[in-house]
């Protein structure tokens, strides 16, 4: 998903806007590729759990702890992410090919495994080694046909928008890769690091085998991962702690740990690159991306909305000059007519590939002293991924800063003064 998205930036079509000066924007967009019908989680983690189905008759592997009842629980709040102290130092994954297993001590009953930053614990009679396929772990328990296996997933999630999708879309996302699941409830909550993790909790019938199962969606920040198990209906329940164990003990190594909230009187955040900085509401949450694009992720403090900050791009020469028509007018209320031009070749721009359908009544502008504000939206297919999405570009005369959130086009009105300060406070700093 991070590529399509990236794709369709930097094709100029939902993309972060950066005119040059007034006298030389810089607009020229291709046509966007029309999204084709292929899976959006990683093919790694598919090549994974394939590999667990073959290896356990055909099942596919995915624990989950038994949730008392259906619905979005409250995310606590969060704070910015540390490390959990250890004791002694883990040493390095490549020292053996096999994740470093510390055996359990006392009635725990549980094992220590490290592997590429993460470190967890599972019941010392699990099964636990370095995932094939990329994977970072797989599992298995004894006499059982329950698999599992974590694996990174941001190479087709941006970070911790991945959250956002587990808790706002969860039937969609089962309904996608799970033919026939049931969703059974979703929860969010934060790990000892202060990290989100969210859970979508199942039934299915996975070759001919009917069971129960659970994706987790954890992030540090600008990474996101997958923990992904399932188990026969009769033996779930036997397998269920164990996976509740495994997921409540996730911890990522310092490094990892790049998201972070905002506390009292907000907080002024920049990119890794030095591209651009804006002040966080508090209780917001955002990380770098190591990306010029869109080098900020940001959500809101329980995630109904998820939102990519980003700069540069072209949107072709027709629209260009009208913008420059527009950020040349006396301040004030610029012209209705040139605004309308300027929605409908950005309109023309945003459905020409297929990949979005605009949602025209959520056309806004917002004009301030030597810049103006845009405000599009509609439904964007990811891969197969239909989601709402609202666009925000703020022109200046110096440049220009976008926000593309994903989001209910409601929840984004309910917070749209802390959305148009975010993109209103943005600074470019090269």
């Amino acid at each position: 998903m991070y590529r399509l998205i990236r794709r369709v930036v930097l094709a100029g079509v939902i993309a972060a806007l950066v005119m040059g000066p007034a006298s030389s924007p810089l607009w020229a967009a291709p046509r966007v590729r029309t999204a084709q019908q292929e899976g959006t989680f990683d093919p790694v983690l598919a090549e994974s759990v394939a590999r667990g189905v073959a290896a356990t008759a055909g099942l596919a592997a995915h624990g989950a702890p038994p949730a008392a009842a259906s619905g979005l629980s409250t995310l606590p709040e969060l704070r910015r992410p540390t490390p959990v102290p250890e004791e002694e130092p883990a040493p390095e994954a490549e020292a053996t090919p096999a994740p470093e297993e510390t055996p359990a001590s006392g009635s725990s009953g549980l094992a220590e495994y490290s592997s590429g930053g993460i470190t967890l614990h599972a019941p010392a009679d699990w099964e636990v080694s370095e995932g094939g396929f990329g994977s970072l772990f797989d599992m298995s328990a004894p006499d059982s046909e329950f698999v599992a296996t974590m694996q990174d997933a941001g190479g087709d999630f941006p970070g911790m928008i991945l959250i956002y999708f587990f808790a706002n879309m969860p039937e969609m996302l089962v309904g996608e890769y799970l033919e026939g699941a049931e969703l059974t409830s979703i929860e969010i909550r934060q790990t000892a690091q202060h990290v989100p993790m969210a859970g979508i909790h199942f039934d299915a019938t996975i070759e001919g085998v009917e069971g129960s199962g659970a994706f987790y969606a954890i992030s540090p920040g600008e990474t996101a991962y997958m923990f992904f198990a399932f188990a026969p209906a009769e033996e779930w329940d036997a397998v269920a702690p164990g996976v509740a164990q495994v997921a409540e003990s996730i911890t990522f190594d310092e490094e990892l740990l790049t998201l972070a909230t905002a506390e009292s009187g907000g907080l002024v955040f920049g990119d890794n690159a030095g591209i651009l900085e804006t002040t966080i509401p508090e209780g917001w949450h955002v990380t770098g991306t190591n990306d010029e694009t869109l080098p900020l992720l940001i959500a809101d403090p329980e995630y109904t909305l998820a939102l990519m900050l980003g700069t540069e791009s072209d949107l072709g020469p027709e629209v260009g000059e009208l913008v420059d028509e527009l950020l040349s007018q006396p301040d004030g209320e610029p012209d209705p007519a040139v605004v309308d031009e300027v929605f409908a070749g950005l309109v023309e721009k945003m459905s020409e590939g297929g990949d979005f359908t605009v949602d025209e009544t959520l056309n806004a502008h917002y004009a301030r002293e030597g810049a103006i504000t845009l405000r599009l939206g509609g439904e964007g297919d990811f891969s197969g991924l239909i989601t709402p999405v609202v666009l925000y570009i703020d022109l200046r005369s110096d440049g220009g800063v976008m926000q593309l959130i994903f989001g209910d086009p409601q929840d984004v009105l309910a917070q749209e003064d802390e959305l148009l300060n975010i993109l209103t406070a943005t600074v470019l700093l090269d």
